[in-house]
């Protein structure tokens, strides 16, 4: 047997040790992904009652729409409740592969990457989504009267939420950018302007057409913009 050969094996071993590794934390990952949702559909009237105060009393269609969206409910609050647990799980298994430095970086990421997610995604639940639905309801009139479709509802409003917290994210995206030299910070403080419309032409797309709602999210993102050049260029003061 030459040295190729010995080198291939090894490496074939290596590799499926990662995947069983791989699989392993996956099925963790879904054991705990079903338990937190039997856990949420025992508690999926209290849940019902926070997603519907926006809208008040809401409608079905279909036989089982009632029954399969609150089997969605239950699923999503699970998935935002075990998202520390799968950021663990994806942690541990990229640990290994990684040299201190990068350690300190990805947890640093990763920590402000879940906390930006949860401040996104509460700040639609609580501020922005109230204010679409009480917006969108005034478009009803004598002859109109809005019938909300309970399973069309929690989807839009689901992904009105994932949505905003993938928008706060903004931070960790510059600062990969920057990091990896795909971006300076001088091209994001020189494009400044730039940044702002665009900021307001995704708002507008996401947000009803009046400028409060569009403001309502611009202005977050653009102070998580403004932040992320301060702290890139905090970092590149200290030469981390």
């Amino acid at each position: 047997m030459n040295d190729n050969s010995i080198f291939d094996n090894s490496y074939i071993k290596s590799f499926m040790v990662h995947i069983d590794e791989l699989r392993q934390r996956l099925i963790n990952v879904l054991i705990i992904i079903i338990i937190a949702s039997v856990i949420s559909f025992l508690f999926n009237d209290f849940l019902i009652t926070l997603f519907l105060k926006p809208v008040g009393k809401v409608i079905f269609l279909k036989p089982a729409e009632a029954f399969v969206t609150r089997v969605k409910i239950s699923i999503y609050a699970s998935i935002f409740i075990t998202l520390p647990y799968i950021l663990y799980q994806f942690w541990m298994f990229v640990l290994p592969a990684l040299f201190e430095k990068e350690v300190r970086y990805l947890k640093t990421i990763i920590t402000g990457s879940y906390f930006l997610f949860i401040i996104g995604s509460l700040f639609a639940f609580m501020v922005v989504l109230p204010y679409t639905m009480g917006f969108l309801k005034q478009f009803g009139n004598e002859f109109i009267e809005p019938s909300i479709s309970f399973g069309s509802y929690i989807s839009f409003s689901c992904s009105f939420i994932l949505g905003f917290g993938l928008l706060f994210q903004l931070p960790v995206i510059i600062f990969f950018l920057v990091k990896l030299k795909l971006a300076s910070i001088d091209f994001f403080t020189k494009n400044r302007k730039y940044a702002i419309v665009l900021i307001f032409i995704v708002s507008a797309i996401l947000t009803p057409p009046d400028a409060l709602s569009q403001i309502l999210l611009a202005l977050p993102i653009m102070v998580l913009y403004e932040a992320s050049i301060l702290i890139c260029k905090l970092l590149r003061m200290n030469h981390v």
